[in-house]
């Protein structure tokens, strides 16, 4: 009785994973974007990897290296998809990206004087991607994108003087760019 009792309970179980699988599917979205923005241009590598249920929403984490305007950030975020999909296994894709950006490198060259104190910043942005299929399970992709991206960081001078005085100031810089992405899915 109990070898049968395994037995059927294993096939549950399988049934209930073939059913998930077709039900979920694991995404990873790797691009390469050029920033085009009113200061400079710049460029963005990002890996997002999450999951697609039932082939329209999907939810990721993603994260990447992005310089833009000088200044080198590492983005972490969370992202919201809803993909549409047509005939010859091609699919359009309308996303949000959102969470936060960690500086690496200031815009500014620090000196003997100053010291320089990095904060972690807003990040986001909104794009459409087109996926076209080059074997099964894997994409050639390109997308245009409106970006958001927040810079801050403080600023501490130590000036020698007769009252040993210290001027800091909080610096707080906003940039939008257009980026136009290319990249491959797995």
């Amino acid at each position: 009785m109990k070898p049968t009792l395994i037995i059927f309970i294993c096939l549950l179980a399988y049934n209930s994973l073939q059913a998930q699988t077709k039900t979920w599917q694991f995404q990873s979205v790797n691009t390469f974007s050029h920033l085009f923005g009113n200061n400079k241009n710049g460029y963005n590598l990002q890996t997002v990897n999450g999951v697609l249920y039932k082939q329209k929403y999907g939810v990721a984490l993603g994260t990447g290296y992005e310089q833009y305007y000088s200044t080198h950030s590492i983005p972490l975020f969370v992202q919201l998809k809803r993909q549409f999909n047509f005939k010859n296994n091609h699919h359009l894709n309308v996303l949000a990206n959102n969470g936060t950006s960690f500086i690496t490198k200031t815009p500014y060259k620090t000196n003997s004087f100053a010291t320089v104190k990095k904060y972690p910043a807003y990040y986001s942005n909104l794009g459409i991607s087109y996926w076209l299929p080059l074997e099964k399970n894997c994409y050639f992709t390109f997308g245009i994108s409106y970006n958001f991206h927040q810079l801050k960081f403080k600023e501490t001078y130590n000036w020698d003087n007769v009252e040993n005085e210290k001027y800091s100031e909080i610096i707080s810089q906003k940039f939008r760019t257009i980026g136009l992405s290319v990249g491959l899915v797995f």
